[in-house]
């Protein structure tokens, strides 16, 4: 955490109750102080990585070391493509993965619409050389990067147009379109419908994005929700149909039994916009939102789901199926993970 801010320092209780575990900040600063200690002592050439004291914890500005965020920041800098087509490989693992405070999602956030910029670059400069099919390519990692930004959407549609390619380009809309209104509740912007419009002219009416909600009520904490729901490796235990589930850096390859032997690329996301966990299929482009919100017995949990209009006539029925199957089994293994957490630890004697 201190290392993506070198020079500067985590200062009073509260930053110090950070990296205490959470502890009261009155207590936090001597916790995090003794936790962390100070620079060692009576050891010639070694250098200080850590400069703190009751009031402060930080990082030197001029400490040698090596930030993933650092080095994008460097390389993007420098304005040379090969410089951004190294950053935007730098980009494509998510910011401390391991964390979810508001200030990492944040972050986070920052990062990813920064390599969308980067990605829409170098498009722009391959288009300028005459090559087509790459310049389409960084669009789409501009897309990824940047799932809501309905302007790095128009430019890829207008590329595949271009290519011939108007089926994609369609899809291209069917999926934006499914993600603002699952993630955010918004239909795309009057730009991004005549654009989809005017591909489409010439090919019969396309039918829009289906969207439906499932919700129930959970007798457990939403944290114990929220620990299925955000670890990958634990989607097996209430994900429907689901046989196998192997972690990657932005979310999952899952195995369904309908589809034996197919991988499925899957991205998650912990989304600030959204409000929950966001699971879209990079198939498909199918989108869930799973959004938990108190309520008297514990929680409520909620999904929406949009599902694009090129895979409605495929999909639709089966994702229905599927949610209201996952919904009871997601929150019957929560409420058994708060019963497991009540139970008193053995003690042997």
């Amino acid at each position: 955490m201190v290392a993506l801010a070198p020079g500067s320092a985590l200062a009073g209780a509260s930053g110090s109750a950070v990296l205490a575990g959470g502890a009261r900040p009155q207590r936090a600063g001597v916790a995090a102080y003794r936790a962390l200690g100070s620079p060692p002592r009576g050891r010639p050439g070694r250098p200080a990585w850590l400069h703190t004291s009751r009031e402060q914890i930080g990082i030197p500005s001029d400490l040698p070391r090596w930030v993933d965020v650092e080095e994008f920041e460097r390389r993007v800098a420098s304005g040379e493509t090969n410089e951004l087509k190294a950053a935007l490989a730098l980009a494509g693992q998510p910011l401390l993965t391991d964390l979810v405070d508001d200030w990492v999602l944040e972050r986070r956030d920052e990062v990813r619409d920064r390599a969308a910029v980067v990605a829409l670059e170098l498009a722009r400069r391959a288009e300028r050389e005459g090559e087509a099919a790459e310049a389409i390519e960084w669009s789409r990692q501009a897309v990824r990067h940047a799932p809501l930004d309905e302007s790095a959407h128009r430019v890829l549609m207008r590329r595949l147009a271009a290519a011939g390619e108007r089926g994609q380009a369609l899809a291209i809309f069917g999926r934006l379109e499914a993600a603002l209104v699952a993630e955010v509740g918004v239909e795309p912007s009057e730009p991004t419908r005549t654009l989809a419009e005017r591909v489409r002219r010439g090919r019969p009416a396309a039918a829009h994005t289906e969207v439906f909600e499932e919700e129930a009520i959970c007798r457990a904490p939403a944290l114990e929700v929220w620990k299925l729901l955000q670890d990958p490796l634990r989607y097996p235990e209430w994900w429907d149909g689901l046989v196998d589930a192997q972690p990657t850096p932005d979310g999952l390859t899952r195995w369904m039994g309908a589809l034996p032997g197919v991988p499925i690329p899957t991205r998650v996301d912990l989304r600030r916009q959204a409000g929950g966990v966001v699971i879209r299929c990079e198939v498909t482009g199918i989108v869930h939102v799973w959004m938990l919100e108190p309520a008297r017995e514990g929680c409520r949990v909620r999904l929406r789901a949009a599902v694009p209009a090129g895979e409605r006539e495929r999909w639709l029925d089966q994702q229905h199926a599927e949610a209201r199957a996952s919904l009871p089994r997601l929150v019957r293994a929560a409420e058994r993970g708060a019963q497991h957490a009540q139970k008193p630890p053995l003690t042997i004697r």
